[in-house]
């Protein structure tokens, strides 16, 4: 990427500049708010990504990942990991 950059147009660009761009252009790898990006993030720390239990369960629980609900109070870091909320 970064040849691409110096050698860009026909003429040679600096380093710096090159670099700059590079980084400014490379975003959050999971910056998402559609429920793909929900479930990615989910899957990526183990979670339900509708009720933010443990899943696959460890043993019987409330969780099916498709009717379940979250619960009374669910962790805060995980439900902010998850919905891709903003700290």
């Amino acid at each position: 990427m970064l040849l691409l950059c110096v050698h860009r147009l026909g003429y040679v660009l600096p380093v710096e500049i090159c670099v700059n761009i590079i980084s400014l252009s490379a975003g959050p790898i999971s910056g998402g708010r559609s429920t793909y990006a929900r479930k990615r993030r989910a899957r990526s720390i183990g979670r339900c990504w509708r009720c933010y239990r443990v899943y696959p369960p460890i043993c019987n629980s409330k969780c099916d990942n498709r009717t379940c609900r979250p619960g009374i109070s669910p962790n805060y870091k995980v439900v902010t990991f998850i919905r891709g909320w903003s700290n």
